[in-house]
């Protein structure tokens, strides 16, 4: 693995011996770096814990390419020297579509260097991410959501998986290792999402385009970017990214005064930015107008945003009242910042921040 900013090294496994009750692993070379666990403060009436995942990233079952199965030094990565794919006709990668009239259900299998990007034989451009989800608008029948647990989307090249339409999807377990672009990305309409302790690590820049774009706009690129609230949302990691780690929007107060499950914490570090939370509709405007009845009230909980370059969390003219409970930010430029949007002459508006830890480092 290239040297990186978040300090992820893949490794290979060469022996493992039984030393009942233990087990020793023994890897193919060093590690490079340290990696901590532990408490990360040295006052102990505010603890600070980290941890290091260690994963496994091979599976039994294998879908790739023949260009990354007959030598990694030939499937396209720019920050290894090797070109970039699709100029010339070339077409690297592959990508699965899940689309129709079955019930889908996926465990334990690997995505290895999924994606493609490139021209077609009559000279169309076309991106697509390892996996993608789709139900058309016009599809009426009711079907289960698509079941993903324990899959791993390794080296995807123009993103992991991608929601399109009403479908939905069970993703638990989950681990994204180098992604080029986003981990998951799904639209306002996506029907009910259940997103359950995933793991999203050493995230890189999406591809350019191949036709490059006269004047260029920056676009927001999240590892998880939702545009719409997911069901579930809980115990998710994103462990270094170029850009954004959590794209969402706020769950009401009302949701969650509602919800009586047990949600674990999401966490993002090593981003520039960890969370970045999204009004809670999609009406333009100020003030409680433009989000009405119990979108008048946001309720941000369970976050944990470390060692992001600029800001742990931020929001964005927000014209909801907003509540802020059992969040931690420590390490980061910013720890929580954003600004409201409101009516002129409106002095109802409420902030609460309560049962949250921010330390400088």
């Amino acid at each position: 693995m290239t040297v990186n900013a978040t300090g992820t090294e893949r490794r290979f496994i060469r022996e493992i011996v039984f030393y009942p009750p233990s087990t020793e692993i023994i890897l193919d070379r060093p590690l490079n770096w340290r990696h901590f666990a532990g408490q990360a403060s040295d006052d102990p009436s505010t603890p600070l814990l980290v941890s290091a995942r260690v994963v496994l990233l091979s599976r039994s079952i294998v879908i790739t390419t023949e260009e990354a199965s007959t030598g990694a030094d030939r499937f396209p990565d720019p920050e290894r020297g090797v070109p970039e794919p699709g100029h010339g006709g070339d077409w690297f990668g592959h990508h699965m579509v899940i689309s129709g009239s079955s019930y889908v259900s996926m465990s334990w299998v690997q995505f290895a260097h999924g994606g493609q990007d490139g021209r077609g034989t009559l000279g169309q451009l076309a991106r697509f991410p390892a996996l993608r989800i789709y139900q058309p608008s016009s599809y009426t029948r009711v079907l289960p959501r698509p079941y993903i647990d324990s899959v791993v989307f390794s080296n995807s090249y123009v993103g992991g998986i991608e929601l399109i339409g009403r479908w939905g999807l069970d993703l638990l377990n989950c681990v994204f290792c180098e992604t080029r672009g986003r981990a998951v990305n799904a639209g306002t309409d996506m029907g009910g999402v259940f997103v359950i302790n995933n793991l999203a690590l050493d995230s890189r820049p999406e591809p350019p385009p191949l036709v490059p774009v006269s004047n260029p706009t920056y676009e927001p690129s999240a590892v998880f970017q939702f545009q719409a609230r997911p069901v579930v949302f809980s115990g998710n990691l994103v462990a270094g990214c170029p850009d954004i780690g959590i794209l969402m929007r706020p769950y009401t107060c009302e949701e969650v005064e509602q919800d009586t499950g047990e949600l674990d914490v999401n966490e993002v570090h090593s981003c520039v930015i960890g969370f970045f939370v999204l009004r809670s509709c999609t009406a333009d405007g100020g003030g409680p107008a433009s989000c009405p009845g119990s979108l008048d009230c946001v309720h941000l909980q369970k976050m944990k945003a470390w060692k992001n370059a600029h800001v742990g969390i931020l929001f964005v003219d927000h014209p909801s009242n907003m509540v802020i409970s059992d969040v931690v930010v420590f390490d980061n430029h910013i720890g929580i910042t954003g600004n409201f949007h409101r009516e002129i002459g409106d002095m109802a508006h409420t902030f609460l921040l309560r049962d949250s830890k921010a330390r400088a480092k």
